[in-house]
């Protein structure tokens, strides 16, 4: 989806609203090359904001192009269904860390998953009442 989303891109294809739009996720694309000098550093406030930003532009972004440009159409379920399990995801994650939360009540748990997945796990762990969520 990406090559071709790209290819209308460089053959200027695109309309000028998902053009921009196109920009725009090719310039949060690229933290992946971002150095930074101790694994601490990715893990700060500023870092999780970003992503969090990233992720709501990348996946609705791209659902947009595909939906406005008819030499795409052929991805539209494609696309709607790769935004809907990222989200999917992320809400099993947490649906998974609160039923763990729950049967070790005042236990310690350590939860490790991919930088990536963290802003949205914040997001819908951070309202629960139940447990306490302590970043090291």
């Amino acid at each position: 989806m990406w090559s071709e989303v790209l290819g209308l891109y460089e053959r200027s294809e695109l309309s000028k609203k998902d053009k921009e739009d196109v920009e725009l996720i090719r310039l949060v694309m690229n933290y992946n090359g971002m150095t930074f000098s101790s694994v601490k550093d990715l893990n700060v406030n500023m870092m999780v904001k970003f992503l969090s930003l990233r992720e709501k532009i990348i996946y609705s972004k791209m659902v947009s192009i595909v939906e406005n440009t008819e030499k795409l159409y052929h991805w539209i379920d494609f696309a709607r269904q790769w935004e809907a399990h990222w989200y999917e995801r992320n809400s099993i994650m947490a649906d998974n860390i609160k039923k763990i939360a729950n049967d070790y009540k005042n236990k310690r748990i350590v939860v490790l998953v991919g930088l990536e997945h963290k802003p949205g796990l914040l997001d819908l762990l951070q309202e629960s009442t139940d447990f306490v969520i302590q970043e090291y």
